[in-house]
């Protein structure tokens, strides 16, 4: 059954389902009605919480207890009257789920600090779905290194990083503010062994990411990355040491860029040190990812190194889009230069026998 506005639905105390709950300031329709609801699971979207006016109401929702739930989404209004960030920031303080919990999305948040059972004291280490966006914290949760910039105008380091997620597929960040660079400089500081889907929407001010000696061992399983409206992006994908490319992304499937202005690579720069091994679980993932790869090495497009940086595409690559990035013309115009045949081996677009979707538009 699929509720959105219900009048005291906290009567209805063995609901098991309810997909979307707006907060009101009436009486029946306050936070706390969820809490009477100790059946609740699968997916729940909670909106309009800058109504909460306190952390005790926000604790009445007892989402901690609701061992059943999968999904959860709290969505604040983007664009309220009046924001207050330090109650902002108790109520989602107080809006800890179970550990239980897969997927997490949290929106137009206004407060200043990732709550704590998402950062240093991390208790949804099972997570597979994380999503961000419009939110203005000082500090993010356990992604890499990532660098925010302060009031001041000063970057400064993110996150715990003694904390890790375990069982993240999907990761997606979008209207991050502050981000301004991602690191990744030791495969050991986050666990991305399961990571699918990979995409940064709509971050300004974002210069890099993913930069770093770890970096390339992060991606072994990763099948979709997604680029969207990052203006100030000029390195998007960056490692040390241009003999790891090939093993960066041995399953990517999909590729999408967009609105990136400053990107003029995507690739790897010279190996300036040399990368810490992954523990044994990690190397053998990455030995059957690399012989994957080494398989379809003789058919990887190559791309002319007198353009800035190199496009390293898998030939498993079924998906490839690239919008509105006039930096990565060249390298697009080299992948066209070729006479090719979807589907067939050989330079330009024929290395990429599985491609099914191409677009280029700059």
């Amino acid at each position: 059954m699929t509720l959105v506005f219900f009048f005291e639905v906290g009567k209805a105390e063995f609901l098991q389902e309810l997909r979307k709950f707006n907060v009101r300031n009436e009486k029946g329709f306050e936070l706390s009605q969820l809490g009477k609801l100790t059946e609740l699971g699968g997916s729940l979207e909670i909106c309009d919480l800058e109504n909460v006016q306190t952390k005790e109401e926000a604790d009445g929702a007892k989402l901690i207890h609701k061992s059943r739930l999968h999904e959860l989404i709290l969505e604040w209004d983007i664009n309220p009257s009046n924001i207050n960030p330090t109650q902002e920031r108790d109520v989602l303080e107080s809006l800890r789920p179970h550990s239980n919990l897969r997927d997490l999305c949290i929106r137009g948040h206004g407060g200043i600090n990732c709550p704590t059972w998402l950062d240093a004291n991390l208790s949804v280490k099972n997570l597979e779905s994380l999503k961000l966006s419009n939110v203005s914290w000082k500090d993010l949760p356990p992604l890499g290194e990532l660098f925010l910039v302060d009031e001041s105008g000063e970057e400064r380091l993110s996150c715990a990083q003694s904390q890790i997620f375990h069982n993240l597929e999907k990761v997606e960040l979008a209207k991050i503010e502050r981000l301004r660079k991602w690191v990744v400089s030791c495969p050991h500081s986050v666990s991305y062994q399961n990571l699918k889907r990979l995409e940064l929407t709509k971050t300004s001010y974002i210069e890099s990411g993913c930069v770093g000696n770890g970096a390339c061992y992060l991606f072994a399983h990763l099948e979709v990355l997604i680029i969207q409206d990052c203006p100030e992006l000029f390195e998007p994908l960056q490692w040390e040491g241009a003999d790891k490319a090939t093993t960066c992304f041995p399953k990517l499937t999909n590729l999408g860029m967009s609105y990136c202005w400053e990107v003029t690579g995507l690739g790897v720069m010279g190996q300036n040190a040399v990368a810490t091994p992954p523990p044994l679980e990690e190397k053998m993932d990455l030995a059957l990812a690399e012989n994957e790869q080494q398989q379809g090495r003789a058919r990887e497009v190559q791309i002319p190194m007198s353009v800035e940086g190199l496009v390293r595409l898998p030939p498993q690559l079924q998906e490839l889009e690239i919008n509105s990035c006039p930096g990565l013309r060249p390298q697009c115009n080299s992948l066209l230069a070729a006479d090719y045949t979807v589907g067939e081996a050989g330079g330009g677009l024929r290395g990429l026998r599985s491609l099914r979707s191409f677009s280029f538009f700059v």
